[in-house]
């Protein structure tokens, strides 16, 4: 659980500012979803981040793109394994490949919540909110109660807030004055 919060939370505070040829946009659907087969499937947030690991014997800059979601078990344990899929061509000539990393296993539900500075929201689209990028991303983990366990789990919570952040769409008006050449 540690590790898994500790990668998250990496991926999180590293988002890049959307907008450009290899940094889309920040738009996501509701993420309540608790079972995805694929990654092409999944419903959670795509988002790209500034993690990758540069190495002399690949062509890939820092910025990839990542997301997590949730799948069933593949040893028959209760819950669902959570997943981070990782793409580092952001420029693929067919469609992309995302490349899964197993995080842990025993979760009933991953939740992504959006701050906009005075409220949170279960969907971001940077194309239509007033800022590019939410002021913080919560992530929520339900984690499966054990058989024996009487109660539900308490859930666990990352709060991640994002220093970067981009001017608004609405008040980016540039002026220049000068002469002529």
């Amino acid at each position: 659980l540690q590790q898994a919060l500790a990668v998250m939370k990496r991926d999180l505070a590293n988002l890049v500012v959307p907008g450009g040829t290899l940094a889309g946009a920040l738009q996501t659907t509701p993420t309540n979803v608790t079972s995805m087969a694929t990654p092409a499937g999944a419903s959670g947030p795509q988002f790209y981040t500034a993690t990758g690991r540069l190495d002399d014997a690949e062509p890939w800059g820092e910025v990839q793109k990542v997301m997590y979601y949730l799948a069933p078990p593949t040893n028959k344990v209760r819950g669902l394994d959570l997943y981070r899929a990782v793409t580092r061509n952001l420029l693929p000539l067919a469609q992309e490949q995302f490349e899964p990393e197993w995080l842990m296993g025993g979760v009933e539900q991953l939740t992504f919540w959006f701050y906009d500075g005075s409220q949170w929201a279960a969907t971001w689209d940077s194309s239509t909110a007033e800022t590019p990028l939410p002021r913080a991303i919560k992530v929520q983990l339900d984690l499966t109660p054990a058989e024996d366990q009487r109660y539900d789990s308490t859930p666990v919570f990352l709060v991640v807030p994002l220093i970067v952040q981009a001017p608004s769409s609405t008040n980016s008006t540039t002026t220049t004055t000068g002469g002529s050449l």
